[in-house]
């Protein structure tokens, strides 16, 4: 599977989740007597953006893929400060892809993750 396919599979799933938990954002607002200051929203627009990037991530290990930053930007379109949020791990990994590596003909050169 390509990360092509992976994104499309990954749209449908995460449209999927955005709908259920707006549902219950709806359905607390609804019960809540208007009160939507207490960041309800801002709670239920968090809880989507964690859950588009770990759904991103299991399809991206399951297909065998490396879930670097550079990947699951690709998948998402989040932005790297939202990844790196929710994401902490995979900031670790970016780090170490850029140690220098060593090429075929011996010479050092350093490796840039795409994202």
């Amino acid at each position: 599977m390509t990360l092509d396919e992976i994104r499309q599979v990954w749209l449908q799933l995460s449209g999927e989740m955005s709908a259920e938990v707006m549902n219950r954002y709806r359905d607390q607002r609804i019960g809540s007597g208007g009160r939507e200051g207490l960041g309800i929203y801002g709670m239920s627009q968090e809880r989507i953006a964690r859950k588009r990037g770990q759904i991103a991530v299991k399809l991206l290990r399951k297909n065998g893929f490396d879930s670097s930053i550079g990947n699951i930007r690709k998948i998402t379109q989040q932005s790297r400060s939202t990844i790196e949020r929710y994401f902490p791990t995979q900031i670790q990994k970016s780090k170490d892809l850029q140690k220098l590596a060593s090429d075929s003909a011996g010479q050092s050169a350093e490796v840039i993750p795409l994202g």
